[in-house]
């Protein structure tokens, strides 16, 4: 289902780039930003829970994570949100 939605969006931006060429930068934009999620989630994967709440590594943790929610195959990380021990690690570093 997701392929198919995700099909349809690059088709219409395909042709609308196509029938106006100045906005074609859309259609690259959009591509990079699915693209960046889409490894983000994988990413995501790998990523431990960082131990402190401050520092450069824990808000690159909350970015990837951030970018990879928008991304609609993201399915382990959303059950992972789930998780109650995610949850507890998630709170430790966010405070929320």
């Amino acid at each position: 289902m997701e392929a198919t939605v995700i099909d349809f969006i690059f088709s219409t931006l395909m042709s609308l780039s196509a029938q106006y060429p100045d906005a074609a930068w859309l259609a690259v934009a959009l591509s990079v930003v699915m693209t960046v999620c889409g490894l983000c989630a994988v990413a995501t994967v790998w990523m431990p829970v960082p131990k402190e709440t401050v520092g450069l590594y824990a808000v690159f943790y909350r970015w990837v994570h951030a970018l990879a929610a928008h991304f609609g195959q993201n399915k382990g990380a959303v059950a992972d949100g789930k998780s109650e021990t995610v949850k507890a690690e998630v709170k430790a570093v966010t405070g929320k």
